[in-house]
């Protein structure tokens, strides 16, 4: 005997999607929970840092708090839609149809909206700083991210209409118009990431040695970077909210990773190891280059950082070469530092002709 509800099963298949959306974004808010407190604890850490950065500690608590908001605010609208009001006439969906634009369901919205806001915005400074501040490459990001904040502003007010629902057939058009928008967006950014970090990669596999390199280049530094993870769940949901398959209801998971792509970056930022405009750029130190005969060349760093970035020259080769310094390098200058000394091509060896 069957006790399964006598509804269409396009519905039971909607409200299946309803469910399983909140338990991926249960899922995403462990990672968001993970990552927080694993920035907070890099972040505050004199000794990995050389000062706590205060407006990054203050950039994670706001966006964990737009979490936090988002997720528990929406877990009880969830727990009315399953609980509360189940035998609602004509199922589980008529009743969010009904109440989407309830208080307790709008806070949640307009926290992801704010999330949004922050994680675009810091995606667009990243595109800015690895793109050595030209601002001509993030002048259309910027118009776009604009146009896609005016939208989300109309958007709410949609939302916030008695009888309104993202998910509804009269809100489809202009919801749909937002997030391709929004989609679109850090799509283009993504992919300007990616390419800046690929032609980095060549010239940082030459000014640096190759285990110092991966730290900038590794496929895994593109991905954070790039915030493609938001990118590539986003372009699943937006497919699905454009055919309207219980896909769509995969959109908390997906504002919640709104929040985790952030904090990646600043994780790394907390390391050390996010990209930025000084990676390619060769600390000022006095460094002396042994010779074969005793004798010693010292040159200022300040005076190679041009042919560093530029030259075909492998400065592994000079690594091979006994280095002291007249005072201690940075922990990050590229060089390797203690090499056994092999001798240069001989006393007439001219660093100008190697680099």
């Amino acid at each position: 005997m069957s006790y399964a509800p006598k509804e269409p099963e396009a519905l039971i298949n909607r409200e299946r999607g309803l469910f399983v959306g909140y338990i991926l974004g249960a899922g995403a808010y462990g990672v968001l929970l993970t990552l927080f407190v694993q920035c907070i604890s890099a972040l505050t850490q004199t000794k990995q840092m050389k000062r706590v950065r205060w407006g990054l500690v203050a950039y994670v608590f706001f966006m964990f708090a737009l979490g936090n908001v988002g997720y528990f605010t929406h877990l009880k609208f969830v727990q009315s839609i399953f609980i509360d009001n189940r035998n609602f006439p004509g199922g589980l969906l008529a009743w969010d149809a009904a109440n989407y634009s309830s208080v307790i369901n709008v806070s949640g919205i307009v926290a992801y909206f704010m999330m949004n806001w922050m994680a675009d915005s810091l995606v667009l400074y990243r595109l800015y700083v690895i793109w050595n501040r030209r601002l001509i490459v993030v002048a259309l990001p910027t118009a776009m991210f604009a146009t896609s904040f005016s939208l989300s502003i109309v958007e709410l007010y949609n939302v916030t209409q008695p009888g309104a629902s993202m998910f509804s057939d009269s809100a489809i058009n202009f919801g749909l118009l937002y997030w391709s928008f929004s989609v679109s967006l850090n799509i283009l950014v993504t992919l300007l990431i990616v390419a800046r970090l690929l032609y980095m990669r060549r010239q940082l596999t030459v000014a640096m040695a190759p285990e110092q390199a991966r730290v900038y280049i590794s496929i895994s530094a593109m991905l954070i970077e790039s915030a493609a993870l938001y990118s590539c769940t986003a372009i699943v949901f937006l497919i699905g909210y454009a055919r309207q398959s219980p896909v769509q209801f995969a959109v908390e998971a997906v504002e919640l990773i709104q929040g985790v792509c952030p904090f990646m970056i600043i994780l790394r930022v907390a390391h050390g190891n996010a990209f930025n405009s000084d990676t390619l750029r060769v600390p000022e130190s006095a460094v002396e280059f042994s010779t074969g005969n005793g004798s010693a060349t010292r040159w200022q760093t300040s005076q190679l950082n041009g042919s560093f970035a530029s030259s075909s020259y492998n400065m592994k080769a000079l690594a091979n070469h006994q280095i002291t310094f007249a005072e201690p390098p940075p922990s990050d200058f590229p060089l390797k530092k203690g090499v056994a000394a092999e001798p240069p091509p001989g006393p007439d060896f001219d660093i100008a002709e190697a680099v």
